[in-house]
């Protein structure tokens, strides 16, 4: 299918906006008046579809906010987190791999310790970056990786902030799987995402499978009671 860009989702932000799903300032001309929201703010009210507007318009708005643009970093957690994190049946990357090399968008890559004590920075990028590159080795002397994973579509952070599998920690942390594989098994390497602005949390997004009874066809959204 075609690509989202940034363009088409300005639009919906300001459709959502003139729904009354939010705030997003709309710009007028010198001699005009600022402009309202062209629809009353109860459109949506209490209703799974208001729930979908909000959420998607929290998005939008964020990543078309060109006074304070939407930008990520890829994080590794400190060893004695992932240490306490665990999906069935995957080993844990950092138990099997010591190094990291980790690119992002085309820029060089930078080489990391999967061992260490402090949250690491990996990469860092805009919304529609693609070419999330993670390369794991055994040893540093290692020319040739031996397991690696790629994120090569726009919007590419998002295949990892999506995952099914997010597990989330007493505290309040989300840490992201990147499931990669070797000859001797199947691992997971967990990450943390931060995001400059609010965004909606991965179980707030929107999916069919977790807004069975919503529907969006022909430009309506719509409920099945």
């Amino acid at each position: 299918g075609e690509v989202l860009s940034l363009d088409t989702l300005e639009e919906l932000a300001f459709l959502l906006r003139d729904m009354g799903a939010g705030d997003l300032p709309v710009k007028a001309a010198e001699d005009e008046d600022p402009l309202e929201p062209a629809l009353h703010p109860i459109l949506f009210r209490g209703s799974a579809a208001r729930a979908w507007a909000e959420t998607v318009y929290q998005f939008a708005a964020a990543a078309v906010n060109s006074a304070k643009p939407l930008t990520w970093t890829l994080s590794q957690p400190p060893i004695d987190v992932q240490g306490k994190l665990s999906l069935s049946g995957r080993l844990l990357a950092v138990s099997r791999f010591r190094y990291l090399e980790a690119s992002a968008a085309g820029r060089s890559p930078r080489s990391f310790n999967t061992y260490t004590n402090e949250k690491i920075g990996l990469a860092e990028g805009g919304p529609l970056d693609q070419g999330i590159s993670l390369k794991f080795y055994r040893a540093s002397l290692d020319r040739e990786a031996s397991a690696a994973v790629a994120f090569n579509e726009p919007w590419s952070i998002f295949d990892i902030y999506l995952q099914r599998d997010v597990i989330r920690d007493e505290k309040g942390g989300s840490y992201f799987p990147v499931f990669l594989a070797d000859e001797r098994g199947e691992y997971v390497y967990f990450t943390e995402i931060d995001f400059s602005a609010d965004i909606p949390s991965p179980d707030r997004w929107y999916t069919a499978a977790s807004w069975p009874n919503l529907r969006i066809m022909d430009g309506m959204v719509t409920v099945n009671r």
